[in-house]
């Protein structure tokens, strides 16, 4: 396992996380998904980093999460989830992680490019779709871009606890 790569992905992570939480207190992105989107990042690389340490071979070149999570060995991901828990409290991530974990990566992948999700619309479409959705109960689980962003401030706790405090 090349130490100085995964040393690189951790500086990334960090770097990553950093420019999320700036952007998100100087409040410039309201109404953007951009420091949402660099949290995710951030939670890409070091979950890409702590596989490396696990599995001692490169992570996967995709936004797959929950694959990549599958993968590490169990007590780290149960070490994960937990503390995750203890960082945020009663969450999704203690019954539905692993579908948690695949939502991320779609919005990773969709979220860069929102307008593709909507792009065959015509703008009374896209305006009658929100407002089914509003009409609905703004219902979590049918909307397109689901963020659970409690869940992500736990696990991007756990994952930078579990690196700073290994042995």
């Amino acid at each position: 396992m090349n130490t100085h790569r995964t040393n690189l992905i951790l500086k990334e992570a960090n770097l990553r996380l950093s420019d999320a939480v700036k952007l998100e207190e100087l409040n410039s992105c309201e109404g953007s998904d951009t420091a949402y989107l660099l949290k995710l990042l951030a939670f890409e690389l070091f979950l890409k980093h702590r596989f490396e340490i696990n599995l001692k071979r490169h992570a996967p070149k995709n936004h797959e999460y929950h694959n990549i999570f599958s993968s590490l060995n169990e007590a780290t991901q149960n070490n994960l989830i937990v503390l995750a828990g203890e960082r945020i409290g009663p969450s999704g991530l203690s019954k539905s992680h692993l579908q948690i974990l695949k939502i991320w990566g779609i919005n990773f992948i969709s979220m860069r490019y929102p307008y593709d999700s909507y792009g065959d619309m015509t703008e009374k479409e896209y305006r009658t779709v929100g407002q089914q959705w509003a009409n609905d109960g703004f219902k979590i689980e049918t909307a397109k871009f689901q963020y659970h962003p409690e869940e992500l401030t736990g696990m991007l706790y756990a994952l930078k606890h579990i690196t700073e405090h290994a042995a």
